[in-house]
């Protein structure tokens, strides 16, 4: 059986066109760096200490500030997640209100176990024509603001997986009218702001705490990312306390210099390359008018898309990982991930010309051979309403049993449930399991989508005492 190594290096030497994240696609030439084992170092003379950076690991983190223009960016090479993790403890005590979008990454989650939060959803609204979860409005914040004053901070997902991005301004403005700060878990949001044709940043909107997954979208090692703080409800000497607890104490420096290399790319070619991307989405867009089966997810109304978010719709003529599959096996394009009737291909300033044109000639040769609409639309794909029974961390504390999923309605979950990619929990351990949350997972389980936290056999974890 081959080894991880060698099953990776056959892979980095065949054809597969990557599609998907990290955002350096494979390009070598972009990244422009050697042999990650002559760089592989630990904390020696000259070479800093991200824990307490003075020296060169300093400056990398102000020339990264100054292209995002927040008051203080820290690296971070424990991924989007341990930024989530260290920015939301910053911000609260044990037992604070936060009103979170429903739609946060599991991190988000993790969080309010750890600080014994106590989460106020907000449920984003869907879009009508994919029933794809788009944006959360301003009103909906100042609405639950208003109704609960015990809220101390509002944490938001934007843009979202599928590229749909919230109004973080005004978000902003409604959530420091009750002078309660806004977090930003802006992952795949980490190329915005550095050319016209794609959004502003979260920073630039005034979002008090951002967090980028600058491995997502742009030419960057996976693991690295960036958080920026600005305003009055965070210091930064406590930032990086909270940071210091979840990153760790050996960083590599493999990853920092390519954080390194990424913020180089940016200052230095970053107009042309996004030019460049530009060029190719326009172009790729103007090729898919032709599809008569399938097409491009549209810009939502009353929200901005991410245009190098390609959502690629089946409408009904196969499912999203049977699209997913021809891709794969007959092409040899990798996507993002599926959803039940629709791919997510994601694409950056690492991408080739080459590989827009594979993708574009592929789906219309698979359009060409698609007949009409023969299968049902996908059920279930808007978020079950939680019914929240007891407390997540007392319940993951507790003793829980397996049952199958089909004799589980009433009970409390014992184990989040997600879909994977991208990891946003569908239900909470504490949350009742309900008929729509059944009819939600049977709907992506017939659809050949990943549910992480049911087992094999599709039984699911409850509370013991439930």
């Amino acid at each position: 059986m081959d080894s991880l190594y060698e099953r990776l290096s056959a892979y980095g030497e065949g054809d597969y066109y990557p599609m998907h994240m990290p955002g350096h696609k494979r390009n070598e030439v972009l990244m422009g760096m050697c042999d990650p084992c002559r760089i592989d170092i630990t904390e020696i003379d000259g070479f800093d200490n991200l824990s307490h950076p003075e020296g060169i690991l300093k400056e990398l983190e102000e020339e990264a500030g100054a292209l995002y223009g927040g008051a203080r960016t820290f690296c971070l090479v424990n991924g989007s997640t341990s930024g989530l993790l260290a920015g939301i403890g910053a911000l609260t005590r044990p037992g604070d209100k936060v009103l979170m979008s429903r739609n946060c990454h599991k991190s988000v989650y993790n969080a309010v176990v750890i600080n014994q939060l106590h989460p106020v959803y907000l449920y984003p609204d869907t879009d009508p024509d994919t029933g794809i979860a788009v944006g959360v409005r301003p009103e909906q914040v100042e609405r639950k603001l208003k109704e609960d004053p015990q809220i101390r901070l509002v944490i938001l997902v934007s843009p979202t997986y599928e590229g749909v991005l919230s109004d973080v301004k005004e978000i902003g403005r409604a959530a420091h009218s009750y002078h309660v700060p806004l977090l930003v878990d802006g992952a795949h949001g980490a190329h915005f702001g550095f050319h016209r044709y794609f959004p502003p940043s979260a920073v630039s909107e005034g979002a008090d705490i951002t967090v980028h997954s600058i491995h997502k979208t742009l030419p960057a090692f996976t693991q690295t990312a960036l958080l920026h703080i600005q305003g009055p409800f965070i210091s930064e000497e406590r930032m990086k306390r909270y940071i210091n607890m979840y990153q760790t104490t050996s960083p590599s420096y493999v990853l920092m210099a390519g954080i390194g290399r990424c913020v180089n790319v940016l200052r230095e070619q970053g107009q042309p390359l996004f030019e460049k991307l530009a060029r190719n989405i326009d172009r790729f867009t103007g090729q898919m008018e032709q599809l008569r089966h399938l097409s491009l997810m549209k810009q939502p109304e009353g929200y901005r898309k991410d245009p190098s978010k390609l959502v690629i719709l089946a409408g009904g003529t196969v499912s999203g990982p049977q699209l997913a599959d021809r891709l794969r096996r007959e092409f040899h394009i990798e996507t993002e991930m599926e959803g039940p009737d629709y791919v997510l291909a994601m694409t950056g300033i690492g991408d080739r010309d080459e590989g827009f044109q594979r993708l574009a000639e592929a789906l219309c040769r698979i359009d060409r051979e698609l007949r009409p609409a023969q299968i049902p639309a996908a059920a279930g794909r808007t978020l079950p309403e939680a019914v929240k029974a007891a407390e997540a961390w007392e319940v993951l504390e507790s003793e829980c049993m397996e049952l199958p999923l089909n004799e589980s309605r009433g009970r409390i979950a014992g184990e989040y449930i997600s879909l994977y990619p991208p990891g946003i929990p569908l239900l909470v351990p504490g949350e009742r399991i309900t008929g729509e949350f059944l009819d939600f997972a049977a709907g992506a389980r017939t659809a050949g989508l990943t549910l992480h936290g049911l087992g094999k056999t599709g039984r699911i974890k409850v509370d013991g005492h439930s």
